[in-house]
């Protein structure tokens, strides 16, 4: 069975999801040479692997790239994806799910004895009292 590998130009695509058309093979490149590895037109999982590390220590913000890599290393060898070493992940953004369709408690109750009555809090914005900043219900 031969050496599975991955092409220079899947790894640029990859590294395009962080930087721009010119920066992406200028990143590979410093890479390359962090891991001690030549330019190829192909690499094969170790030396990906290899890659990926050197990339975390010269780049940041690369997310999307790890996840392209991982996928990449997957779509070579299935089972292999897991071996990549993981950075730690990233907070999530927004709330999960459940909590966006989750039913509403239930209302709480105005305890119409202390809320203040409506003529009070008008008479006494017109006086220039402290509830003047209050907002005047209608």
């Amino acid at each position: 069975m031969g050496t599975l590998a991955i092409q220079r130009e899947l790894l640029i695509e990859a590294l395009r999801l962080r930087y721009d058309y010119y920066s992406a093979p200028a990143m590979l490149e410093l890479a390359c040479n962090r891991a001690g590895l030549p330019e190829l037109p192909a690499y094969d999982l170790v030396q990906v692997r290899a890659l990926r590390t050197a990339l975390l220590a010269i780049g940041d913000r690369l997310t999307a790239v790890e996840a392209q890599l991982d996928a990449l290393v997957a779509h070579a060898a299935p089972g292999a994806a897991h071996e990549a070493p993981r950075s730690a992940p990233a907070a999530p953004v927004h709330a999960p799910v459940a909590e966006l369709t989750a039913e509403p408690g239930p209302a709480s109750e105005v305890d119409e004895a202390a809320a203040p009555d409506v003529e009070d809090v008008e008479e006494a914005a017109a006086a220039g009292g402290e509830e003047a900043a209050a907002p005047v219900r209608r």
